[in-house]
């Protein structure tokens, strides 16, 4: 089982930023995460050297791409059918741990290259990867665009982890990690793996010349070869830098619309501790950060668990997200979060190879106070504070990279919604992200056919502006229904050529409902 394993006054402090690059190459060995990648547009790279074509035909009766048809494949599928794709890819794969002489081969690069031209009513051409992998030992430095997703859950079939789940097209970062667990007790007993990566969200909607702060750390214990092991860790996610002109007048958040930038902005940002913030102040300070972590900070921390049976292995896993000010010190994000549990059977008379459910809730966001609290009888700290996943009172762009979510597919960018769901929603880059939805995935192969199924029940409300902070959950706000379905199956023509179809349907009343089928046909030489 894989898993898929967070200034000056008017001009941007960009001699500072030389301090910060000699940080990145050294700061990153004092942390340590799992980044995998995950199946799109274009299958992933299957030997040690690949090029790879695709071509393919969306079509919707509502102009616009059913959700599973779309979600989770890096921003490659447009969100306005009907469209023609081409694709190519290729690249070399890090798949041979050893040399010819049977010794541990410890240095070893990879690299990739993707493109894909959509024309139709969307008109797009995109690099979704370029990127460059050189790895020694332990350690892997990379640069680049990558297809990369982070958390603990399942990774191929599940609807995606909460913060980082593949929907947006890969932005470029330079990163330093331990892709691989490692032993750290025990040889192997407790084993750790992790990154830190410096991005650039450059310019999007509402927000220029803005970076992205990354890092996670997630552990093991068990061997890997043990019946039972168990996983946890977490991830942090912070936006920050850039220039707001839609905020040159708002005093609360910018600085004539340029947020804090430089070496003790960055410290602030990877490091919110209050030694630092104390010693090592940003060169902006605005009332927004005054009171809470600098930038925009959002992240995981994830739990798991996982039993490798004979017929079968089963993973539980559990993603609570939090904003960074209430990680510790609060239970109010305790009731959201993903929950799932996966079956990977490896009986290979089965039909069904895979089973995923899953559930999604995000419903609380501080604005009542959780099971967990009621039950223990503590006063949250935090309470009552406005957590509007996935937005920002100053990023207007929320956790979104060129008009796609970043995060869960379920928690909808406005461009989903159905116009009539859109009035009145302020700045808000996601207007209806308190979500719960049920989830159910599978795969399997009948013959020499692949084929699988997704359906989802979503439930919807807006995103609160203003918050009752009660003891339990209330029903003020609408509830808004929606279905996803979508089935595929692949034939494979011959050795090197894979036909695919798939047919989405999205029915509600939250988004643009329609039937959608898309047709793909790659070729590997």
């Amino acid at each position: 089982m894989q898993f898929k394993s967070i200034e000056s006054n008017h001009k941007l402090d960009y001699s500072s930023m030389n301090k910060f690059f000699l940080l990145m190459v050294f700061m990153p060995l004092l942390c340590v995460a799992q980044s995998s990648h995950k199946h799109a547009a274009l299958p992933s790279l299957l030997t040690k050297y690949n090029f790879q074509t695709s071509s393919g035909v969306g079509l919707s009766t509502s102009g616009y791409t059913p959700l599973w048809q779309k979600a989770n494949n890096f921003g490659t599928v447009p969100n306005k059918s009907n469209f023609l794709s081409l694709g190519a890819n290729f690249g070399r794969n890090n798949d041979s741990l050893k040399t010819s002489s049977n010794f541990l081969n410890k240095f070893k690069y990879s690299y990739g290259f993707e493109s894909v031209l959509n024309v139709g009513a969307t008109n797009q051409l995109l690099l979704p990867q370029l990127f460059l992998n050189i790895k020694y030992g332990i350690f892997e430095v990379g640069i680049g665009r990558k297809r990369e997703f982070f958390g603990l859950n399942d990774s191929t079939i599940s609807s995606g982890s909460y913060v980082w789940s593949g929907n947006a097209l890969p932005m470029p970062k330079l990163s330093i990690s331990i892709p691989e667990y490692v032993s750290l007790i025990g040889r192997g007993f407790i084993a750790i793996k992790g990154s830190f990566s410096h991005g650039w969200f450059g310019n999007q909607e509402f927000a220029q010349g803005f970076y992205l702060h990354q890092k996670t750390l997630y552990g093991r214990v068990g061997r890997q070869n043990q019946k039972l092991n168990f996983y946890s860790g977490f991830s942090q996610n912070v936006q920050w830098g850039g220039f707001a002109p839609a905020q040159i007048n708002n005093t609360i958040t910018t600085r004539g619309g340029y947020f804090a930038s430089g070496f003790n902005e960055f410290l602030n940002i990877a490091f919110p501790i209050p030694f630092i913030k104390k010693n090592f102040p940003p060169n902006i300070i605005v009332f927004n950060d005054a009171g809470n972590a600098s930038g925009n900070q959002l992240g995981s921390v994830d739990f798991a668990a996982e039993l490798k049976l004979e017929k079968f292995n089963i993973l539980a896993y559990r993603q609570v997200p939090y904003e960074l000010g209430s990680l510790f010190t609060s239970l109010v994000n305790a009731d959201d979060g993903l929950y799932g549990i996966a079956l990977n059977f490896k009986d290979p008379q089965y039909i069904i190879k895979k089973v995923v459910l899953e559930g999604l809730h995000t419903n609380n966001e501080g604005e009542y106070r959780s099971g967990i609290a009621r039950l223990l009888n503590i006063k949250d700290k935090h309470f009552g504070e406005s957590h509007v996943y996935l937005n920002h009172g100053a990023y207007w762009d929320g956790w979104s990279y060129n008009k796609n979510g970043i995060g869960t597919p379920f928690i909808l960018k406005n461009n989903q919604i159905a116009t009539k769901n859109l009035t009145d929603i302020g700045s808000y880059a996601f207007a209806y992200n308190r979500v719960k939805s049920l989830y159910f995935a599978t795969e399997g192969q009948y013959k020499n056919i692949p084929f699988g199924a997704k359906l989802a029940f979503a439930e919807y409300k807006r995103t609160n502006k203003i918050y009752d902070f009660v003891e339990y959950p209330t029903g003020f706000t609408a509830k808004i229904p929606q279905t996803y379905l979508e089935f595929h199956a692949s034939y494979p023509y011959n050795h090197t050529t894979m036909l695919k179809a798939s047919l989405g349907i999205d029915q509600g009343e939250m988004t643009n409902n329609g039937v959608g089928l898309f047709l793909n046909v790659t070729k590997t030489w």
